[in-house]
């Protein structure tokens, strides 16, 4: 990532470009355009939407959220453009702006233990060159064309950091009964809360019903495990939801389970620098067994290493 001294332009040839009111509703379909006019160009290849798809959420989201504050009076533009090597996208919003060089460092435990700010960290490892304005209202993401397969691959986990992976308390509570809430079923078992997210998509039209879950699930017991098996798209605010349920667990002396991760989420998490926060599990077993031996005074609770 880097800061320009200069307002940002385009290069090549514009193909496309739109603006819309700062309010979700509008986004999705803007996103989706925004994507298949880049595979259309031959700009990426057809697998390749998801991470694009990825990329300019967190875009168009921050322009939105951060930059126009939800103003619907305000809106967000967008310019794709390309030459025969690079394209590219410059979105501009109507805010008053922030100064880039004190964005956060993205590698710092705070910034890790915050429950925002991670959508610049999954741009920046996506694209080839990430550029903001002087005044922070702009972005150009730009990155080479391809052409090979960039379907999700799914990154080796790391090793969970120490905070996560403190020994776990046993959570004697019996099987309870499934409760609905929003897009997640929560239950209790032996020595944890599950938490099986059935939503395909988790994101900002979702993620207050899917902090709710998690908050649920906290009144049952300190130790939850979160199975995304289901899930095939996040975005970073699903992300700092699942921080938070992680900090209101160890306050109660318990701890925070992923496993089920399909590759798309995977590279998600490895972009936001997330896989070295959570513990992860290949499976919702391996899960619930991992924070079992935890509570019998192992050094589980990370789930299988990748």
């Amino acid at each position: 990532m880097r800061v320009s001294d200069k307002p940002l332009g385009y290069f090549g040839e514009v193909f496309f470009s739109s603006e819309v009111e700062s309010d979700p509703a509008y986004k999705g379909g803007l996103i989706a355009r925004m994507v298949e006019e880049l595979v259309e160009r031959a700009c990426i290849p057809a697998d390749g939407r998801a991470h694009v798809e990825v990329c300019f959420d967190e875009a168009v989201t921050n322009a939105m959220q951060h930059g126009n504050r939800m103003d619907a009076a305000k809106k967000v533009r967008v310019w794709l453009f390309a030459d025969d090597k690079w394209w590219g996208a410059l979105l501009e919003d109507e805010g008053e702006g922030f100064d880039p060089h004190a964005l956060p460092d993205p590698e710092a435990k705070s910034t890790q233990l915050g429950e925002a700010g991670r959508g610049i960290s999954v741009m920046d490892r996506y694209v080839d060159d990430l550029v903001f304005g002087p005044r922070g209202n702009q972005v150009l993401l730009a990155r080479r064309r391809r052409t090979e397969s960039e379907a999700p691959s799914g990154r080796p986990r790391r090793r969970a950091s120490p905070l996560a992976v403190k020994p776990l308390p046993a959570a004697p509570a019996p099987a309870s009964a499934v409760q609905t809430v929003g897009p997640a079923r929560v239950w209790a078992v032996e020595g944890a809360v599950v938490v099986e997210v059935f939503a395909p998509r988790v994101d900002d039209m979702n993620v207050r019903a899917f902090k709710e879950a998690l908050l649920t699930a906290l009144d049952l017991g300190p130790t939850l495990v979160v199975d995304l098996s289901t899930v095939s798209y996040l975005s970073s605010v699903v992300i700092g939801a699942l921080v938070m349920g992680l900090k209101r667990a160890l306050e109660k002396g318990g701890g925070l389970v992923l496993c089920g991760l399909q590759p798309l989420i995977q590279d998600i998490f490895h972009d936001s620098r997330m896989d070295r926060l959570f513990p992860i599990a290949l499976t919702r077993e391996e899960a619930v067994e991992s924070v079992r031996r935890a509570a019998g005074g192992g050094r589980g609770g990370r789930g299988r290493e990748r």
